[in-house]
């Protein structure tokens, strides 16, 4: 994965590694907004991400995917291209997965398919 996110820089695609194992145990507490945090301090739109996330009331997946579209790929001139790693990690943990954590997986077996496109 490290080569992939370092080739894909030199060719001027934004990145973002989101590691579950970092932020899963929190993501119930937070409804993912940690990891929206991480995306927007990589990307350098942590202001725009709060901003979104303080208006939006909807569920975390909403908020979640809704931040990518609406803020994150509104404001990059570049493709983005986010990798999930530990996924097998989220699948052991001793509580049951919220429908976030469970769509993580749909939403990157989606992508590789039907990738967001800019409004």
């Amino acid at each position: 994965m490290g080569r992939a996110l370092g080739s894909l820089k030199e060719k001027g695609v934004a990145t973002v590694k989101i590691d579950l194992q970092r932020f899963a145990r929190t993501w119930i507490r937070s409804g993912g907004m940690r990891a929206a945090q991480h995306v927007g301090q990589e990307l350098g739109l942590t202001k725009e991400l709060f901003a979104y996330w303080g208006n939006t009331r909807s569920s975390a997946l909403q908020r979640w995917t809704g931040a990518i579209e609406s803020v994150v790929l509104s404001k990059l001139e570049s493709p983005l291209v986010v990798f999930v790693d530990e996924i097998d990690y989220v699948r052991s943990l001793p509580f049951r997965q919220t429908s976030s954590l469970r769509a993580s997986g749909s939403a990157t077996t989606a992508a590789r398919t039907t990738p967001l496109s800019r409004s």
